[in-house]
């Protein structure tokens, strides 16, 4: 299966071992190693890789081999990186200048032949440092070179895994030392089928649980409190070593054994847990809103309402205000009117029919009806208020309905027309369908929407996959540590993208098969009771421009999101699609038929309403983060003033995850779906 530790999900129907670029790469210079050894064991004189590198031509073959292996094995070293192997030929061409610079050869060329000079390469950079800046001077370069190659090398392989695991090692047999030795192996998973998901809610782990993230213990083992674990596995351990309720039911050793390692694997995953607690940002990084006192003449508002309505006669009363940073809702009440010989109540027909007329005695800049509003026996006349308050994201992640946000992918939204506070968990949505036209607040509300979601959950929680055609709105997040990859920019590798998430996809269902877990809430529940299941992140899939992808012309684009979105909700696979251009050729009825949760800003036309809303109200929007936020049906629409991010804030959010991305493994060092261009799904 495919976690952030490996580039491909184990879907082998789907594998494809075309050769990418570096492993072509990596073949072509471990053949060049070979071949240097080669030429150092068969030559009869003087072997050519000594005439270029000196003494060093050993250690440059060994270099090329191990840089060879490296590249053709890329995935499955994910603690290598290329500086490691940029730092080798640093450290290698600095001491064949240095052999130069120290020896100071004369001009007679003959003395490189032997290699007792560094070789041709180092008479060349030595002799260009000596002609420039003086013997002292370049000797200087030539180690601060060499240190500066060190590092690079020992700062980005696995060396620096090695005091660590040695250190958790110590711990670990610190933590058992009262375990009585014994022959050890490791201990196997039992035979015995899985019990069913229930008998699993039923062990101790309630829904409301936190959800679990993955403990890095091949990767952090000193970090998550976790190491090589070797218990007794053939012997069991003598009664009298057991406690005394385990003597009762009469346990055996190893059982008890057994029963240690769980626990000491749920107390490890808990301490994981708090560690990884203690590296989110801070609400301090966010900045609070400045706004001016609000004073907005409800009443005179609601008295003219009531007044122009009379006036052309038809009766309102005026039961409900509610004001919202951006928008007052009045609630209007239509009363009796004389018609004949007797009294009718009004026609909410009646009372829609004087939109215009409204806007204009109003002097607003645009109204809304809700005609009525849903489960209450009024109309809503939506008035825009005369300052308009910012919603700032940070009051809306303090709020108390942001409780509970590292529990699933809670979304700040916004606030309502009566300043409540809007957040919704695309966990329950599960997809996300965002319209609006240029300059209305939408990539404004996609930046909050991403930083509500790092705000809460660390790379080992949360995965991120991003595609900014645009190339301006996304590109900002390259380097976080929740990403698969980079920003993908061209929309021709988009496809290649949703295979490996449909690829992703099919490998979790068939993991969770294998547990017996319905969803990957129960299987990260299960994560943290046994040893042999490791928790699995979220992936949120965040397409800016969906119709920049569709001009491309390629119907595997649709049939791919369409299939993602209709099976991936319980493998915790999510989509957030926006767009600009809300037409029926973008905004196609498949992809609306699985897309439940919608966000309209601000449209041109009531058409282009109705394509993300099927309905109009999207057109009279005021621009500006207004928007009409609908969930799991039309039925659920509410007027929402988005939340507000500045450039500076999000900038701090993001380079707090940078600078805490050495403590966590990156998705993938490459992107997992290079090869799968022109692939199709079987």
């Amino acid at each position: 299966m495919a976690s952030r530790s490996q580039a491909q999900p184990r879907t082998s129907r789907l594998e494809v071992r075309r050769l990418t670029p570096e492993e072509v790469f990596g073949l072509g210079i471990l053949s060049f190693g070979v071949a240097a050894f080669a030429n150092l064991a068969l030559s009869n004189g003087v072997p050519i890789l000594t005439i270029v590198t000196g003494w060093l031509g050993p250690l440059v073959g060994a270099a090329c081999i191990g840089s060879g292996i490296l590249l053709l094995y890329d995935d499955r070293l994910p603690n290598w990186r290329l500086q490691a192997m940029i730092g080798v030929m640093l450290v290698l061409v600095a001491q064949m200048a240095g052999t130069f610079i120290w020896q100071q050869p004369g001009v007679d060329w003959t003395f490189a032949l032997d290699g007792s000079n560094g070789g041709a390469i180092g008479r060349a950079f030595g002799n260009m440092l000596m002609e420039r800046v003086g013997r002292p001077v370049a000797g200087m370069i030539v180690w601060a070179t060499s240190l500066l190659g060190l590092y690079l090398f020992v700062r980005h392989s696995p060396l620096m895994s090695v005091p660590i695991w040695i250190m958790a090692c110590l711990m670990h047999v610190l933590r058992i030392g009262e375990v009585p030795a014994a022959p050890i192996d490791p201990i196997a998973e039992p035979a015995a089928p899985n019990p069913p998901v229930q008998e699993e809610e039923e062990s101790g782990q309630a829904e409301g649980d936190p959800a679990p993230v993955r403990a890095a213990a091949s990767l952090e083992p000193m970090a998550a409190g976790t190491g090589p674990v070797m218990v007794p596995a053939k012997e069991d351990l003598p009664a009298a070593d057991l406690p005394a309720a385990d003597r009762d039911r009469g346990d055996s050793g190893r059982e008890q054994a057994e029963r240690i390692l769980e626990d000491q694997h749920t107390s490890a995953m808990a301490e994981a847990d708090a560690g990884r607690q203690r590296v989110l940002p801070p609400l301090d990084l966010l900045s609070r809103a400045l706004n001016p006192a609000l004073e907005v003449a409800v009443q005179q508002y609601a008295n003219r309402i009531e007044n122009l309505y009379s006036d052309y006669g038809q009766p309102v009363e005026v039961i409900s205000i509610d004001s919202g940073p951006a928008v007052t809702r009045f609630g209007v009440k239509p009363l009796q009117v004389r018609r004949g010989d007797g009294y009718r109540p009004v026609r909410v027909k009646d009372v829609l029919a004087l939109r215009e007329d409204m806007k204009m005695g109003l002097e607003a800049e645009s109204l809304r009806f809700q005609a009525p509003v849903p489960g209450r026996n009024f109309i809503g006349i939506e008035v825009p208020n005369q300052q308009r308050l910012v919603v700032a994201l940070r009051d809306v992640l303090e709020s108390p309905s942001f409780e509970g946000g590292a529990q699933g992918l809670h979304i700040a939204m916004g606030q309502d027309t009566s300043g409540a506070e809007v957040v919704t968990d695309l966990v329950a949505a599960p997809h996300m369908l965002v319209c609006g036209a240029t300059g209305t607040g939408k990539s404004t509300f996609m930046n909050a929407l991403l930083v509500s979601l790092l705000m809460h959950h660390g790379p080992d929680t949360l995965n991120l996959m991003l595609v900014d055609p645009k190339q301006i709105e996304l590109t900002q997040f390259n380097g976080l540590p929740h990403l698969i990859g980079k920003v993908a920019t061209s929309p021709a590798e988009v496809p290649a993208m949703l295979l490996w998430l449909i690829m992703e996809m099919e490998s979790r269902y068939a993991e969770f098969r294998r547990v017996a877990a319905r969803d990957i809430a129960v299987y990260n529940r299960l994560a943290r009771s046994r040893r042999s299941v490791e928790a699995l992140p979220y992936i949120v899939l965040v397409i800016d421009e969906l119709a920049d992808l569709m001009l491309i012309g390629d119907d595997t684009i649709e049939q791919r999101i369409c299939r993602l979105a209709q099976k991936s909700r319980a493998t915790g696979i999510h989509i957030v699609l926006a767009t600009q251009r809300p037409s029926v050729d973008v905004v196609t009825g498949s992809i609306k038929a699985n897309f439940p949760a919608r966000v309209a800003f601000a449209v041109s036309s009531s058409t282009d309403s109705r394509v993300v809303l099927d309905g109009p109200g999207a057109e009279t929007l005021m621009g500006k983060g207004d928007m009409i936020f609908q969930n799991q049906g039309r039925s659920r629409q509410q007027r929402v003033q988005g939340s507000w991010v500045d450039e500076d804030d999000l900038k701090k959010v993001v380079a707090h995850w940078r600078d805490q991305a050495h403590d966590f493994a990156p998705a993938t060092r490459v992107e997992p779906w290079r090869g799968l261009f022109g692939r199709e799904v079987h």
